[in-house]
């Protein structure tokens, strides 16, 4: 028995069964948690849109003909792209999206929102025929009061046209050919149908209210004796009448015990709002940290003067303090944080999918980062998905929010919605656990002072309270405003003329930014790029991961050489996020950023590992990798070099080499605390001791062994060994310890190795793999074009990547994997299941994808006539495209993998 991360695989006659651990990730819905029994109810709005690329004339008309329309579940991309999609090969242009949906009759005199929690570009969205929103700007949400439009009991029609065109009007503005990232399109986060009765807590991106709307929740005094709180709640009166009530809030512990409770009255007029700051005091609280990620559930109740409930809601909030006091250092909940926090920078993109992940990719995300010890999270560029930021509360991931932006400013409308954007930012994501600090600023860009004046007032109206820090480049204009400068300390004091590249400060105001960087604290907001030009950009950190042992060697070796710089730096200089952890799509240049340590599919290459060796070896945290471990960056091939590279967080790492002992080495520097440095055991490896050795059957002794010791003790130790023949492929969930859920949204990557008999991974060699899929779920992109190189797939470094999409019926899902080649010496086929779980809210529905089931929905459901005729109607396209495939791969020589 075997057992790949949380993921236990047993061996059955060549099948592998995947008994996945049943953590399901916990994700909010428009800013907040269901409670159960509250008249408040969220309705999952993501599955059975119709779709189509282009423009047309007429589809916001309910009775527009779509029945030749693309089904698609959101999160959607558009389009399935290949692993390399830079250069601007995505599709930038209109596409309509159309969901029909029977609204239950129970919502009659309830009020209802339509949240989408981001379209790409700009779009216009359509209720029953009538236009209800134009939005600009595809990063930050858009709620919608669906009341007056929205019939309950009958079929009601949703049309959204999204364009993500290149437009100079709002952020980021800047044409996708210029840009470092890519404007993948489509309504690519969730959306969600909510019902309130007509009295109900507001939504804080809903409403227009300063420091206010929804659920404020903000530490204003901490110490470990005590800490002051305050939940401040703005609640809507939608009747006709003036309503008395009474505002409960609860904080209540991980145990479930509360800790601190207030009530207070509020007087609703008629048609109007009013707000109550609830004040509480937590005795003795638990301070949430990256370390140490403690949640607390807050609880909002509403309710008559004579105990009727009207809303109920759950937050879930962090106490802590984040303090920069410059040349002191960074302090967290009162004390100086002494290990520097190192992180990364973030852009959301995936392998085939585009910007279009769902909730659990986003959490595997987060989790991969936390496992490598990464502590912070710089957003680029651009507010991430809730669901990346849920993840970052729970796993202890400080996050620096940034509006969206980069290298472009224009005056008139662009200034002002990147101004409104700052606002939506704010109110967003000012309650969350996470947040370390506000971007409000255009990333590297030559804005204007007033600009950045404006910026940071918004930030600070939104935000009055202790704890707002605001970052920019420290050569930036109207830097004085901001308190925690990107750049070097050293650097900045030496000149800052010399990092603006559109002139130098006015000669009067130079003296006053040279006396702000005295008190201000510094972070490196993007760190370990290293390229020789702007052009061919010839990089010892860009290096893709298939380029091989050598390649992946000098960008391991690079970033040790990054992170030795970072952590020896004084305290004013408290630590940097790496540009950038994963591999990612560009608009600007032909080749994607290979500067990840993990590739676009989230796989690893060596440098992962130097990451992973800062990690404290004694720090435990729930669902996050943890304890020593020694990782050996060796194939142990022929072409292998004879130095053998290590990375480990314990103190010391004893080494063997094909039974001789090579010796032990320190990974500690006595210069620089808390930094663990890669260890080279020069010429150690020897191929031709290897083929001695197997010539004479002593296979067993051909290997590379490791140990990791602390205090002289050893704690953990790793095995590598030559790979020897193509025997077999491996199918691995990587699914980071959460479960799948049958949401007809989530999606899984499953990792194909092609190993000899002992299991270790052939990465040299190339074969053709063919996946099937069968069961409740589907192989994304599976008939796309073979030029995408998704299936069949070639392996690259001895893997290929399949994403699994849950169906909408939680069961079994088989995967299968072959050789397209029928040959005698062909690696045996390997076979996984995976089971998924019931999903925790409702869908609501009328029709579904080809091949994605559901048991039960809300509304006309999956065995309703309408819904029959319409999977009928995609069976028959579904035939037709198979023949035209068995065609086409007959042609090419491949056998067809259904």
């Amino acid at each position: 028995m075997k057992r790949f991360g949380s993921c236990q695989v047993i061996g059955v006659l060549g099948v592998a069964i995947a008994a996945m651990g049943q953590y399901v990730p916990e994700f909010s819905t428009a800013g907040f948690f269901p409670v159960e029994g509250s008249p408040r109810v969220v309705n999952n709005f993501n599955p059975g849109w119709r779709f189509l690329k282009g423009d047309v004339q007429g589809a916001e008309l309910p009775s527009f003909e779509d029945s030749d329309w693309m089904v698609v579940n959101l999160p959607d991309g558009m389009e399935v792209l290949p692993i390399d999609a830079s250069g601007s090969m995505n599709y930038q242009g209109p596409a309509w999206y159309r969901k029909r949906f029977t609204a239950p009759a129970g919502l009659q005199g309830k009020r209802l929102f339509l949240h989408f929690e981001g379209i790409m570009g700009k779009s216009k969205i359509w209720i029953n025929g009538k236009l209800v929103k134009e939005h600009f700007g595809g990063y930050l949400p858009i709620h919608i009061d669906a009341t007056d439009c929205i019939v309950p009991g009958r079929e009601n029609v949703v049309a959204v046209r999204a364009d993500n065109s290149d437009d100079p009007t709002f952020p980021p503005g800047k044409p996708q050919t210029g840009l470092d990232f890519t404007y993948f399109g489509g309504i690519y986060r969730d959306v969600w149908l909510i019902s309130t009765s007509p009295v109900h807590v507001s939504n804080a991106t809903g409403v227009d209210v300063v420091a206010g709307g929804g659920v404020f929740f903000h530490t204003d005094a901490l110490a470990e004796s005590e800490a002051q709180t305050s939940a401040k709640v703005h609640v809507v009166n939608a009747t006709d009448k003036d309503v008395d009530a009474v505002v409960r809030t609860r904080i209540v512990d991980a145990q479930g015990q509360p800790v601190a409770e207030r009530s207070s009255s509020i007087h609703l007029p008629a048609k109007g709002s009013a707000s109550v700051d609830n004040a509480m005091k937590i005795a003795h609280p638990d301070m949430w940290s990256p370390d140490h990620p403690a949640l607390y559930n807050l609880l909002v109740d509403v309710a008559t003067e004579t105990g009727e409930s009207l809303d109920s809601l759950r937050l879930r909030v962090g106490v802590r303090a984040v303090e920069l006091r410059g040349p002191d250092g960074l302090y967290l909940n009162g004390k100086l944080m002494e290990e520097k926090l190192i992180g990364a920078n973030r852009h959301q993109d995936f392998a085939y999918i585009g910007n279009a992940l769902p909730n659990n990719l986003h959490w595997r995300d987060a989790r991969k980062l936390r496992d490598a010890g990464m502590r912070i999270i710089r957003v680029a560029h651009y507010p991430q998905d809730p669901s990346f930021m849920d993840a970052c509360d729970e796993l202890g991931l400080f996050v620096i929010v940034a509006t969206p932006g980069w290298q472009f400013y224009k005056a008139g409308e662009f200034h002002e919605r990147s101004l409104s954007d700052i606002r939506q930012m704010v109110r967003r994501d000012r309650s969350r656990a996470c947040l370390f600090g506000w971007e409000p600023i255009l990333n590297e860009t030559p804005y204007p002072e007033s600009y950045a004046f404006d910026a940071a007032r918004i930030v600070k109206e939104e935000y009055p309270y202790p704890g707002c820090i605001l970052g920019c480049d420290h050569w930036s204009d109207g830097v004085t405003e901001y308190s925690l400068m990107y750049g070097n300390s050293h650097e900045s004091s030496k000149g800052v003329s010399q990092h603006r590249w559109w002139g130098p400060y006015a000669e009067d105001y130079l003296p006053k930014v040279m006396e702000h960087y005295k008190r201000s604290s510094f972070f490196i907001r993007e760190f370990g790029d290293n390229v020789n030009d702007w052009v061919a950009q010839d990089s010892t950190s860009r290096i893709r991961k298939d380029w091989g042992e050598a390649a992946q060697r000098v960008q391991f070796n690079w970033y040790d050489r990054c992170l030795r710089s970072m952590m020896g730096q004084g305290r004013q200089d408290f630590g940097g996020c790496l540009w950038h952890p994963f591999d990612h799509q560009r608009g600007y240049h032909p080749d994607p950023f290979w500067g990840g340590m993990l590739d676009a599919a989230r796989q690893p290459k060596y440098s992962y590992w130097i990451f992973m060796a800062q990690r404290n070896p004694a720090t435990k945290i729930d669902h996050v990798a943890s304890g020593p471990f020694v990782k050996v960056l060796h194939e142990v091939a022929a072409a292998s070099s004879s130095d053998v590279q290590v990375a480990s967080n314990c103190e010391e790492v004893r080494l063997a080499v094909n039974g001789k002992l090579i010796g032990t080495q320190s990974t500690l520097d006595p210069n620089v605390p808390f930094y663990h440095k890669a260890l080279t055991f020069a010429n150690a490896y020897d191929f031709m001791d290897q083929k001695r050795l197997l010539r004479e059957k002593k296979h067993d002794e051909t290997v590379i062994v490791a140990e990791g010791l602390i205090g002289g003790e050893v704690v953990c130790a790793t095995t590598n060994q030559y790979a020897g023949v193509r025997k077999k492929i491996v199918l691995k969930a990587d699914n980071s310890g959460a479960a799948m859920v049958a949401d007809g949204s989530d999606i899984m990557t499953v990792v194909a190795q092609v190993c000899d008999e002992r299991g270790n991974v052939k990465r040299l060699g190339e074969n053709t793999l063919v996946f099937e899929v069968s069961g409740e779920g589907t192989l994304f992109g599976d008939g796309a074009d073979g030029m995408l190189n998704i299936n069949p797939q070639v392996t690259k470094w001895g893997e290929a990547i399949a994403l699994i999409r849950a169906g909408s019926k939680p069961g079994k899902i088989t995967i299968k994997a072959r050789e397209a080649f029928d040959r005698p010496t062909s690696p045996e086929p390997a076979e996984l299941v995976i089971e998924t779980v019931a999903p925790r809210l409702p869908l609501l529905y009328s029709e579904l994808p080809s091949g994605l089931q559901a048991a039960s929905s809300v509304g006309a459901g999956p065995d309703s006539v309408e819904a029959l005729k319409t999977r009928l109607r995609e069976a028959e396209k579904e035939l037709l495209h198979l023949r035209q495939l068995e065609t086409a791969r007959g042609q090419e020589g491949f056998e067809v993998g259904r």
